[in-house]
């Protein structure tokens, strides 16, 4: 990411609903894009392994054309989906200016179905956001890629909604004016 992009959100839905509690009028809000690292997934067998990437990759695709995320590329990731087995190092992370990570791993079970774990983490405030656990056979892992990517997009919005911030020129405040 050569320069950090600024995207407007039109706020009824966003500020509105979660920074004012709903019913206000509707505001707008500027948010930095944030940068999204998707890692490839960890797997025991070959199988597995191709499964794993085919579901990062179909992810990280659908989020590059979310306005919310600029995905981070491979080549610059301080770590590999191997090396974050506890905790992600976040200031590594942080210079490569990441903001999401998805780590996983895909697990073929003993009945053949596959038990998909991923993993988000908020890498500002160094925190795990998420943690899913989704069991489906090897046919299904489209479904599962779409499920990944749609619970991404309602994690970085809450996380967007978390550093909301007005446009030049409207108080700063999240506070409105009430009159009786």
């Amino acid at each position: 990411m050569s320069t950090k992009r600024t995207k407007t959100l039109a706020a009824a839905g966003l500020a509105a609903g979660l920074l004012f509690g709903g019913g206000a009028q509707a505001q707008t809000c500027l948010v930095d894009v944030l940068g999204i690292a998707v890692t490839e997934p960890v797997a025991q067998t070959a199988d597995a392994q191709r499964m794993a990437r085919d579901i990062a990759t179909a992810v990280a695709e659908r989020l590059e054309a979310d306005a919310l995320f600029a995905r981070i590329p491979d080549s610059v990731f301080p770590q590999s989906a191997q090396d974050i087995r506890g905790r992600p190092a976040w200031n590594d992370w942080r210079r490569v200016r990441t903001d999401v990570l998805m780590t996983g791993e895909t697990v073929l079970l003993s009945d053949g179905q596959y038990e998909f774990r991923f993993r988000l983490w908020d890498v500002r405030f160094s925190r795990e956001i998420a943690n899913y656990v989704l069991t489906a056979p090897a046919s299904d892992w489209g479904r599962v890629a779409d499920l990944v990517h749609s619970t991404l997009i309602e994690r970085g919005v809450d996380i967007a909604a978390t550093r909301c911030r007005p446009p030049e020129g409207e108080r700063a405040s999240p506070f409105r004016r009430l009159t009786a």
